[in-house]
């Protein structure tokens, strides 16, 4: 289909571009000797990609007036053809419909040799481009089915560019959406755009010009014209990378954690200010006969044995009025079925939610607390048979030197007490008549 037939004799030059994605549908006679490229060489290939625009944010400029006056008049631009020539014109040019796809007509008319002052057309009524090119965001506009039409310093610079002329010459060949490492994501997200109009700071990993993949944090709206036909997309784009791998640590952290609090055999928990439990791990809720949610959220006071509930309001006083010191101690609490359990308490202050907090550990001690009184009853039982008993006891190191003796014993040796006997330092082979 030849659309730029009826121009056939025209002295200006007109093409015909995709409002998708801004290839060449269609160009004339005119348009094809001023550039010096072939009719044929120029079908679907971006204006880009045959160096059309010597600068490329005049393309920028013209898809900027036409998303906000809906057409271009008159506005000087400058481009480029084959031999490397450069010339200015005013272009004239709209969206039309043919065939149900929306096009772009594009006519430059009075063309002359490009003067050295020419700059790019600039002109951006919808937005304020210092700002853009200023913004340390990465910004961006793309056509709905191809490639970037703006990018700014940032942008670029997150993709690994060293501009945004680098990145747009470099990347013409290629759909914006492209840039998204999973293809499933950037579909989602361009179905967002088309359903919903717009998202907001959605997260995605994006491939960078080196192959190597950033995560980003991007905000993007589809702007229609006045009949609802989408134009391109614009947003920014924010490297999260940083962040990412920040989480990513806290979360290794954090299951570290978890892992070492639910396989540890003491106690953890954390007590808020008020008093309340927030965190309580298995392993001290099964000491107490409880299920770890049973108790959060509930008053620790209520496991606390009544005689030694004084002292913990001492310690919980102390803690509610800002100390920060490392509480240790052993308190007696009462289990679900009435039993009570003498625990060893560890426990820090932290900040938490804008008040102290206490965290720490508790172990059950209950039977090495029984087995430390049995041990201790033994031992005093034994002094007690040892020191009492009528008839004389002693212990000796294996060179025979007495250690102990009761009393009786001293007697017997002619001593006025065991102490006595144990002043004198002498060994028990001393006191035999016939050493051998």
């Amino acid at each position: 289909m030849n659309l730029a037939s009826a121009f056939r004799f025209s002295s200006s030059l007109v093409a015909v571009l995709d409002a998708g994605d801004g290839r060449i549908v269609d160009v004339n006679p005119a348009f094809e000797h001023e550039l010096g490229y072939g009719r044929e060489a120029m079908l679907g290939r971006s204006t880009l990609d045959i160096d059309f625009w010597p600068h490329p944010q005049t393309r920028a400029s013209i898809w900027a007036l036409l998303r906000s006056e809906r057409r271009v008049c008159g506005e000087r631009v400058v481009f480029r053809n084959l031999a490397g020539s450069e010339f200015a014109a005013n272009l004239y040019c709209e969206f039309f419909e043919h065939e149900g796809r929306r096009l772009v007509l594009s006519v430059f008319q009075r063309l002359a040799p490009a003067d050295a002052g020419d700059a790019p057309a600039d002109a951006d009524p919808g937005s304020y481009h210092a700002l853009f090119m200023a913004s340390a965001e990465g910004l961006y506009r793309s056509l709905p089915d191809g490639g970037w039409i703006d990018v700014n310093p940032a942008l670029a610079s997150i993709f690994g560019y060293a501009s945004p002329a680098q990145m747009l010459k470099e990347t013409h060949d290629r759909r914006a959406s492209d840039i998204y490492a999973d293809a499933g994501v950037g579909a989602d997200l361009i179905e967002r755009i088309r359903t919903a109009g717009h998202f907001e700071k959605q997260r995605a990993r994006v491939l960078r010009r080196d192959g190597s993949t950033v995560w980003i944090s991007e905000s993007s709206r589809g702007v229609r014209d006045a009949e609802g036909h989408l134009l391109f997309y614009e947003g920014s784009i924010i490297d999260i990378g940083a962040q990412v791998e920040a989480e990513a640590r806290l979360r290794q952290s954090e299951n570290m954690y978890r892992t070492l609090v639910d396989s540890s055999r003491d106690g953890v928990f954390l007590i808020h200010h008020d008093g309340t439990i927030g965190f309580i791990n298995e392993a001290m809720a099964q000491t107490l006969g409880y299920r770890a949610e049973e108790l959060i959220g509930t008053s620790y006071l209520k496991l606390i044995a009544p005689e030694a509930l004084a002292e913990q309001m001492i310690r919980r006083n102390e803690r509610a009025g800002g100390s920060y010191a490392v509480q240790t101690y052993d308190t007696v609490m009462i289990q679900k079925d009435g039993t009570r359990r003498l625990l060893h308490v560890h426990a820090g202050a932290v900040d938490y939610e804008g008040e102290v907090a206490s965290t720490g550990t508790a172990r059950d001690v209950t039977e090495e607390h029984r087995q430390r009184q049995a041990l201790e009853w033994a031992e005093r039982t034994y002094r007690e048979l040892f020191q009492n008993a009528v008839s004389g006891m002693f212990r000796s190191q294996v060179d025979g030197r007495i250690v102990a003796a009761n009393d009786a014993f001293a007697h017997i040796l002619g001593y006025a007490d065991a102490a006595e006997l144990l002043e004198s330092g002498r060994g028990i082979g001393d006191f035999y008549a016939n050493p051998d």
